[in-house]
């Protein structure tokens, strides 16, 4: 079965605020869909990444560069469990920008709203059972 990638969608709403190009928000998809468990930092290569999209190893480099440069991710070396090195990509500051802006999203506030009135819903059947 093959997997699928969960994307914020105030990162494609945001986009143009981020100044990225397309080549550069495809790049990002394709690093954060490496990002599998949260205490574990993506490590795509850029191989990899540039077979995916049909494009040159150095139009890659250009774009993980900017990403970069727009501080939306870090670069890293980090020790493997078996003591190698291996280079990953911290988006740290890409979740920053996005909490940003979804502060004042109105689908992400709505989406709130929704589930902070769901808690308190469940909260109050549950005392209402005891």
């Amino acid at each position: 079965m093959a997997g699928w990638q969960p994307l914020p969608d105030v990162l494609l709403k945001n986009q143009y605020k981020l100044e990225l190009t397309p080549t550069e928000i495809m790049v990002l998809i394709n690093v954060l869909s490496f990002w599998w468990y949260a205490d574990q930092l993506p490590y795509p290569t850029v191989s990899t990444i540039a077979k995916r999209m049909n494009v040159t190893t150095r139009t890659i480099q250009r774009s993980l560069s900017r990403l970069i440069q727009k501080k939306l991710l870090e670069r890293k070396t980090v020790e493997t469990n078996k003591g190698n090195k291996q280079e990953v990509y911290d988006p740290e500051g890409l979740v920053k920008q996005l909490e940003a802006f979804a502060v004042t999203d109105k689908d992400f506030l709505h989406r709130q709203e929704r589930k902070f009135k769901q808690t308190l819903e469940e909260e109050t059947n549950a005392k209402r059972i005891f």
